[in-house]
């Protein structure tokens, strides 16, 4: 059985609008796609339910050496990301493992093209830890609290989305630091089986905005960015940009996206037993496409205990994508 959601009580809206005739409050447009007609939606959703299961089940894939793959190996790494767009893997040997073995196994499945910004060293990698004690207000990917369901680079346009990413575990926390993980293309079916304009109201192209980020001296870090929260890839698949965060973004002020941006936080906070918690052990590590995901708080008694490292890519995980119908994803 899973463990019950630690992050549930942040979760949770203490209101949320009920759905209700929505399908009146949004107006056609070509961009919509075709939700209310796709009569297989349920055998899809049941199939994709089924699927992922079997992975939360039995979420683990033993490596003997990341920087060579067996074929075996691979195999298992790629079916369980075809069917949950995660996995998670076990260095038999962790104390071998080091920054170019990490990008090594990412290489092997397609992972190449990094997403480098002002956290990455020079391979391309975050260290991601507690680092309250060299700076007095990190943010909180790099402080122990605890980090709400989101998905990363929701601050960048579509067209620069990040596809997937790799956290391998160095140390762990003393205590505390539990990932959790749930697959975007789950809450997605939830919220269609709800109604299905909400999830048509969540493709608007101005439904979340991230506002400019500026130096202390005002100056433009990174522009202001406005876009969906589903969209689909290039390559068919369906992508999420998404936030808890309640400071420093805008949603749209109209009634669909705030009724069906209620109905997100609602399934959130109720998909407890769809959702994968796993505290990083050394040598572990979790390779995914962009899922939402979300981590507990953790306490290092030993200063500089937890320890993980962060990569993020451009392109999807090779063999791996499962596209949706085209009914089930937004038009270009």
């Amino acid at each position: 059985m899973l463990q019950s959601n630690p992050l549930s009580s942040v979760s949770r809206e203490s209101s949320v609008v009920p759905v209700k005739s929505i399908r009146t409050l949004f107006a056609k447009t070509s961009s919509e796609y075709n939700l209310l007609t796709h009569s297989n939606f349920e055998s899809w959703f049941e199939q994709k339910l089924f699927d992922y299961q079997q992975v939360l089940r039995n979420p683990v894939v033993e490596i003997t050496n990341p920087r060579k793959l067996t074929s075996f190996e691979r195999t298992a790494l790629i079916t369980a990301i075809a069917k949950a767009n995660m996995v998670i893997y076990r260095c038999r040997t962790p104390e071998q493992v080091n920054q170019e073995s990490i990008l090594s196994l990412a290489a092997q499945l397609g992972l190449t093209r990094l997403d480098r910004d002002t956290t990455t060293n020079h391979q391309g990698l975050a260290a991601l830890a507690d680092q309250r004690i060299v700076t007095a207000k990190p943010s909180i990917p790099f402080s122990s609290a605890a980090l709400n369901w989101h998905t990363d680079g929701y601050y960048y346009p579509t067209d620069q989305a990040i596809r997937a990413f790799l956290l391998h575990c160095e140390r762990r926390a003393d205590s505390g630091g539990c990932n959790l993980l749930i697959d975007h293309t789950v809450i997605y079916g939830l919220l269609r089986r709800r109604d299905p304009s909400l999830v048509t109201a969540l493709t608007h192209p101005n439904a979340m905005t991230i506002p400019a980020y500026r130096s202390e001296q005002g100056t433009v870090i990174r522009a202001a960015c406005a876009g969906p929260v589903f969209f689909a890839t290039k390559d068919g698949a369906l992508a999420m940009r998404y936030t808890s965060r309640q400071r420093h973004i805008q949603w749209k002020k109209s009634e669909p996206v705030q009724t069906a941006l209620n109905q997100l936080r609602e399934v959130l906070a109720q998909a407890s037993d769809l959702v994968l918690e796993h505290t990083l052990e050394a040598g572990e590590g979790i390779i995914c496409h962009n899922i939402l995901h979300a981590r507990s708080a953790f306490t290092d008694v030993t200063p500089h205990s937890r320890l993980l490292y962060r990569a993020r890519f451009r392109d999807p995980i090779r063999g791996s994508v499962a596209a949706l119908p085209t009914s089930l994803l937004p038009t270009a």
